[in-house]
């Protein structure tokens, strides 16, 4: 056998490499928006900003494990060199996988798309807006706690957006129809395992958007091993897009760098928070506001804790703190006050972490220091769940 494939291996690695290309050519296709949608993402820079990028995850991969098997049974062997069967057991195989870095490119491509995904979703969001008195909408867990159709109609064009350039990736949305024994905080645990995941907040500050007050956002997140490295906040009122890419630093439109606001004085601060929607939030923070607003100069309470937390990324804000937070609103905006600089804890000063539920993000310092004091001493470091 081996001296009739070994004169024909030049034909067989051609032939692989051709596929190869063909694979990936198809691969670029499938990035390009929709005609109707490609005005939209015009002038939006990007760290890489490549406007053809293709989604090209596992091409190499694939390439170089084809050329393996080739050159591998040319030469009659079907096991490792030693006869024996791999190591790696499927297991391990899945769990390196998990764990496989993105490659520079792979995040170019998911920048891109996070981007595209963002400002897809807020021009949606405004267009809805202009007769916003006749979207529908209804309770989720009481009268402050709201979903529109909106919502769920920005939720379907994102994920879909996402899925026809990563279908491998893994998707958690806050408009996901979770059990109510699973819940956010099971959702989010049973995808965490997935390489890359997708989490989306398809409209941060319903209420706002409802009433027509501008403060209400699309906010993308993309996670590996547990961290955010990847986030994308857009505003469609102001058309700013806020984007922070791990190690990289956080950035406004056209690739703008953020830096959180100098300011080390507690009474020249402003802050804001977010009051939640049940009681076990909004009293211990309402208690908190008081304790704060004694010190610094004021606070605000907005109603979209992404935007909050992207304007302290802009020092805009010196800091802002929520109660029982899930994941949808902390990770794209903690990422970029992280990479501009700031500092973001739990409200006890734990390190960040996406199961962090109570959060507290600020330029760092006295700032950080004095707020975490406030909270403690209000007795305001976590939901009141004695409260009925």
């Amino acid at each position: 056998m081996r001296w009739i494939t070994r004169p024909l291996l030049p034909l067989i690695v051609c032939s692989a490499v051709v596929l190869a290309v063909r694979h990936s050519s198809r691969s670029d296709s499938h990035l390009a928006p929709e005609a109707d949608d490609a005005s939209q993402f015009q002038g939006m820079g990007g760290l890489f900003d490549h406007t053809d990028a293709g989604t090209r995850e596992g091409v190499g991969l694939w390439g170089a494990s084809s050329l393996w098997q080739i050159f591998h049974l040319a030469d009659g062997n079907s096991s490792s060199s030693n006869g024996t069967a791999p190591v790696d057991t499927a297991a391990n195989a899945t769990r390196k996988e998990a764990e496989r870095p993105p490659s520079e490119y792979e995040m170019e491509n998911i920048l891109v798309i996070a981007k595209k995904a963002a400002i897809l979703g807020g021009n949606t969001l405004t267009k809805a807006q202009r007769d916003h008195a006749n979207v529908e909408y209804h309770q989720k867990t009481n009268p402050q706690d709201l979903v529109s159709e909106v919502d769920r109609l920005v939720q379907r064009k994102i994920r879909g957006l996402i899925k026809r350039n990563f279908p491998k990736h893994a998707f958690l949305g806050e408009e996901e129809d979770f059990s109510a024994a699973e819940g956010s905080r099971g959702a989010l645990d049973r995808r965490l395992h997935e390489r890359l995941l997708w989490v989306v907040d398809p409209v941060d500050g319903t209420v706002n958007f409802l009433h027509g007050f501008p403060y209400s956002v699309v906010s993308i997140a993309v996670i590996h091993k547990e961290e955010p490295i990847v986030g994308v906040i857009y505003d469609p009122s102001r058309m700013e897009l806020f984007w922070a890419v791990k190690g990289k630093g956080t950035y406004i439109n056209n690739r703008k760098q953020l830096t959180v606001s100098a300011k080390s004085n507690f009474t020249e601060s402003l802050l804001a928070c977010g009051l939640g929607t049940t009681p076990h939030q909004r009293e211990p923070t309402l208690r908190a506001m008081i304790g704060v607003a004694g010190e610094a100069q004021s606070v605000r309470c907005m109603g979209s804790a992404s935007l909050s937390l992207a304007w302290v990324a802009a020092g805009r804000l010196d800091g802002y703190w929520e109660l029982d937070m899930d994941v949808w609103d902390s990770a794209a905006g903690s990422l970029m006050v992280t990479e501009a600089q700031g500092t973001v804890t739990d409200t006890k000063g734990k390190p960040y972490a996406l199961r962090s539920r109570n959060v507290a993000a600020t330029t760092g310092g006295v700032i950080h220091d004095r707020l975490l004091h406030l909270l403690q001493e209000t007795v305001a470091t976590e939901p009141a769940f004695d409260v009925t």
